[in-house]
């Protein structure tokens, strides 16, 4: 999410569920495998009439389409909204997401907003055969609620914009009010 308004009194953030350029990716890459799937089959039915090899084909075409629909809809319909409000000292996180997993809307009172934790670890990715791969680094930014218990998360990176994770829990936890705890393993480097 990022910060779209910040007054004296509230401050709003907003964001697509898995993140826009994921889903925008998603869109491109299901659109991408559906017309690549769909003119091999058309063009193996103008060669060889419906056989077997349609098969497979016909399974690439509804992934590609699987993976398009996930990300049009969340672009359409998928929305995050964390408001934070000093007048009525109230927050209330809703969603609305019906494919990418995103949390359940909550409220809360803003005096049990525990604090905001920077969080950063090493994730271990690898290639198709255990070599080649690269290792990920991910920081996030939470809002930790003590009751009800939940958590938000408020930005996260993979592999660079730290400062930007950063600035939105610096923000957030000077207009709480409370403390910005960082913490993750010994490679991750975080103050």
């Amino acid at each position: 999410m990022k910060i779209k308004s910040h007054t004296e009194h509230e401050m709003v953030l907003a964001g697509t569920p898995g993140g826009k350029v994921w889903m925008v990716a998603a869109v491109l890459i299901g659109g991408a495998t559906t017309a690549a799937a769909g003119r091999f089959a058309v063009l193996e039915y103008a060669q060889s009439g419906l056989s077997w090899p349609h098969l497979p084909l016909a399974l690439g075409v509804l992934i590609g389409q699987a993976i398009f629909w996930t990300g049009a809809v969340t672009l359409a319909v998928g929305r995050q909204r964390l408001v934070l409000n000093r007048g009525s000292g109230r927050g209330r996180y809703t969603v609305v997401s019906p494919i990418v997993e995103a949390g359940t809307s909550f409220e809360f009172a803003l005096g049990k907003a525990r604090e905001v934790a920077l969080e950063a670890a090493r994730e271990e990715r690898h290639g198709h055969d255990g070599h080649g791969g690269f290792d990920a680094r991910v920081v996030r930014a939470v809002l930790r609620v003590s009751s009800p218990r939940r958590s938000v998360v408020l930005d996260e990176t993979q592999n660079g914009r730290e400062a930007r994770v950063r600035r939105t829990a610096d923000e957030v936890a000077e207009f709480l009010g409370i403390s910005r705890q960082s913490e993750g393993d010994e490679t991750t480097g975080l103050d």
